[in-house]
């Protein structure tokens, strides 16, 4: 099978302004693979398409269906092989259409032009897949909002457990500063519990206040070691 569609005009005719740029719209859907040209053999005008590309606009869009069909009536030819020279000064529109001579050649392979039945069963299978996108985008969302739904109930599920953890946390936290405060508090140590009770057993208590352990530490820091000239000074007197 061939891989090109042909467009053959007539020697001398030609499309018109407004039919060309008709099919310059469609240059995008036939991914710009196409070209204007002339035959080898008679020097008419050659419109080639990539085959794959025209037969599926030719299948999917009426306006492209219309435009083939307007020429093929009016005499030319559509044909899958052929002497094809590329020559974009082939393509010389015409303000108006010129009378094309209606012959045999007007009606070549008229078996290839598609009924108004087949477009009208192209119409419904549009309808049909259009349908099946919907029901596709339809299904997608659902599967996702079902993920979602699913996610949220598996984290409801472990939030219990993860409030424990960090309860658990917590308290461990608490336990431990609150062992710091009484291990390395502002309190009296024990060897100086013994020291101060071992000075006078009969009048200091276990547990002094923050005042006498001030009078306390005030009194030892006011006495000062004498000397032996103090102590001679003193028995001369």
């Amino acid at each position: 099978m061939s891989d090109y569609r042909y467009v053959v005009f007539p020697p001398g005719k030609q499309p018109t302004l407004d039919e060309v740029a008709s099919f310059q719209k469609f240059a995008d859907r036939l991914e710009r693979r196409f070209a204007f040209g002339r035959c080898r053999s008679s020097g008419g005008l050659v419109v080639a398409c990539d085959a794959e590309r025209f037969d599926a606009l030719m299948g999917m869009d009426p306006a492209f269906d219309d435009l083939v069909t307007k020429w093929r009536v009016r005499g030319c030819e559509l044909v899958d092989k052929l002497g094809f020279v590329k020559d974009a000064s082939a393509l010389k529109p015409l303000e108006r259409a010129t009378n094309l001579s209606v012959g045999p050649a007007a009606f070549k392979n008229t078996d290839k032009i598609p009924p108004a039945a087949a477009r009208s069963e192209r119409t419904q299978h549009e309808k049909e897949v259009s349908a099946a996108e919907a029901e596709g985008v339809t299904r997608l969302g659902a599967h996702r909002l079902a993920q979602r739904v699913d996610t949220v109930e598996r984290a409801a599920h472990w939030l219990p457990y993860a409030m424990l953890a960090l309860a658990t946390v917590a308290l461990l936290a608490t336990g431990g500063y609150l062992g710091w405060r009484m291990t390395n508090g502002e309190r009296e140590s024990r060897a100086d519990t013994l020291e101060r009770v071992a000075a006078d057993p009969m009048t200091e208590q276990l547990a002094p206040t923050h005042g006498a352990r001030d009078a306390q530490e005030t009194g030892e820091g006011d006495q000062s070691p004498s000397t032996p000239g103090s102590q001679s000074e003193s028995a001369g007197q």
